[in-house]
């Protein structure tokens, strides 16, 4: 039986984390230029927004990976038979 394939993320969560901590690293510089500041907090913001929906979205797909596995053997299965 083949398991199902997530599908592929791009960018991963792994590269957005970093592009986040960069972020952080220049926005807390005290020779920033304002204008950068700015673009730099929305790109910021930007980034959490997905970040937390793909955390909210994981975190569903694992619950209901969870309750699929500990449902007791044939109940829910639409392909068992009742004779």
């Amino acid at each position: 039986m083949e398991l199902p394939r997530s599908e592929p993320e791009s960018p991963s969560y792994r590269l957005m984390l970093d592009e986040v901590e960069k972020i952080l690293g220049k926005i807390s510089a005290e020779d920033i230029d304002l204008d950068n500041l700015v673009a730099e907090v929305e790109r910021g913001y930007a980034l959490i927004k997905t970040l937390r929906s793909r955390l909210a979205e994981t975190r569903s797909k694992v619950e209901k990976l969870r309750l699929d596995y500990e449902q007791p053997p044939g109940e829910g299965d639409s392909s068992a038979s009742s004779h």
